[in-house]
């Protein structure tokens, strides 16, 4: 039968297992400046350039933004001039018929 009371359950599993408490700390020791190396030559430069990144794309999107105000005004300028165009060529078209009515008018009373 298994002792549950008189066993500490980390002794239990050092003894089962076999932890080598010198080999251990090594490794912890080791994988601290691992990290820290990758912190300080690595991640610090990779997080600088996704900041670097998020800026350029934010301004991105406010001259996106911009542009798309200047297209939407000249678009409606240019909406309008040909609008201004097309009354303008009425007026024309309506005054050259007038007068085309009345060279016919004058020619018809010389034709009498």
């Amino acid at each position: 039968m298994i002792l549950l009371a008189s066993t500490n359950p980390v002794t239990g599993i050092v003894d089962q297992f076999g932890v080598d408490w010198p080999m251990l700390i090594a490794q912890a020791i080791n994988f601290l400046i691992v990290a820290f190396v990758i912190w300080k030559f690595a991640f610090k430069n990779i997080l600088s350039t996704v900041k670097e990144r998020e800026k350029q794309i934010a301004d991105s999107l406010r001259n996106a933004d911009k542009i798309k105000l200047e297209l939407e005004e000249t678009e409606k300028q240019q909406q309008e001039t040909l609008q201004e165009a097309s009354l303008e060529a009425k007026k024309t078209i309506s005054i050259t018929q007038e007068q085309a009515k009345a060279i016919i008018g004058k020619q018809k009373e010389h034709a009498l």
